[in-house]
């Protein structure tokens, strides 16, 4: 009996260790490409969240001063890019711009700190303008087409 629980105990523990070793090294093409997918998914999250603004509370990521520096969403870290702009380029609604830059909210008015800045390292474009900044602007654009 001993030695049957033993063979058995034995077996199960060979088979549980037992791996494939090509599977631990496969590397899927696709994960990139899922990549970034995902990160245009979130940009277009970010920008329908302002189209979609009526009224009420301001979709949380407007008060990230430092929303450009979110290196997750960027293409390549060769590249820095403003995210704010990027999700502003997405923007067509000028009623909910309007009403954004209506609101008296002084965080839409921060600017990101040089100190988080210079954990980064990279020169952002559009670093040194606010989100009320850039919405503006955006919100001329559409003005005058």
């Amino acid at each position: 009996m001993k030695v049957t629980l033993f063979l058995i105990l034995l077996l199960n523990a060979y088979v549980s260790l037992a791996q494939d070793i090509d599977t631990c090294l496969t590397v899927s093409v696709g994960l990139r490409i899922d990549r970034i997918k995902g990160r245009q998914k979130q940009i277009i999250t970010y920008a329908d969240s302002i189209n979609n603004y009526m009224r009420g509370a301001l979709p949380r990521f407007l008060h990230d001063e430092c929303f450009d520096t979110n290196v997750n969403l960027w293409d390549n870290f060769h590249a820095p890019i403003s995210l704010r702009w990027k999700v502003l380029e997405m923007v067509n609604n000028r009623i909910a711009l309007k009403s954004i830059l209506e609101k008296d909210d002084r965080k839409l008015d921060k600017k990101c700190s040089c100190q988080r800045r210079k954990e980064i390292g990279f020169n952002i474009p559009m670093m040194d303008s606010s989100f009320r900044q850039l919405i503006k602007k955006r919100y001329d654009q559409l003005s005058t087409n």
